[in-house]
């Protein structure tokens, strides 16, 4: 069973708006069981499960992690910047511009319990996500936590990447999945989207040379 640290917050604050655990269990789609186990931390949270008691509580799954941890948990690590609100594309992260002085760009503050093993880490960035290709696993605009990543052989099946594709007059980025067949040696990066318009791409090693890996995202948080 996965680890449950938000049932007891989760349970201070129904308290709090005057709900029972059936009315709760009503607004996400739970048994009063259900619930009961959660906020007794007997059954693991999805980050789905988690984005739905958030929702029906009125906060976020960022303010439930905040909340569940004692106050030492909150320190911030280091400032980090967010591309989105740039005048280029969100996953520019190698502008030569000083981000500390630029005015585009939002400096963004992360706590070190949300980041987990990776507050410390100096190859570490946010932005948001810019595209529905992943919309069935991270929702359009959610916040990504993005490790960088310089070379191939660092990947492994099933990561979740943001490549750089075209010349510098017509950049393409996108997020996908990423697989490598070793008997075909093909890399595959596929969407996992409910718009069909985006669909799998292949390509053998030669064609690596052509693509730039921006990172692997590693988390992401959504404000509901």
């Amino acid at each position: 069973m996965g680890e449950n640290t938000l049932g007891p917050i989760i349970k201070k604050i129904r308290k709090q708006k005057n709900l029972t655990q059936t009315e709760l269990g009503n607004l996400i789609g739970y048994s009063q069981n259900t619930v009961s186990n959660h906020e007794n931390q007997k059954r693991a949270l999805s980050e789905k499960g988690i984005s739905k008691y958030a929702a029906a509580l009125g906060t976020t799954p960022q303010e439930l992690f905040m909340k569940s941890q004692p106050d030492s948990h909150s320190h911030v690590s280091k400032t980090y910047y967010d591309y989105y609100n740039a005048d280029f594309d969100p996953t520019l992260v190698n502008s030569p511009v000083s981000l500390e002085q630029d005015p585009r760009i939002q400096h963004l503050t992360a706590a070190d319990i949300l980041l987990g093993k990776y507050a410390h880490q100096k190859d570490i960035f946010i932005t948001r996500i810019n595209s529905e290709s992943m919309n069935r696993v991270i929702p359009n605009k959610a916040l990504i936590i993005v490790k960088r990543i310089n070379q191939w052989q660092e990947l492994q099946d099933g990561d979740i990447i943001i490549v750089q594709t075209g010349d510098d007059l017509d950049v393409h980025f996108s997020v996908k999945y990423y697989y490598y067949n070793n008997h075909q040696q093909l890399v595959a990066l596929k969407p996992d989207s409910s718009d069909k318009n985006f669909t799998e791409s292949y390509y053998s090693n030669d064609e690596l040379e052509n693509i730039k890996i921006i990172g692997k995202i590693v988390s992401y948080t959504v404000q509901l």
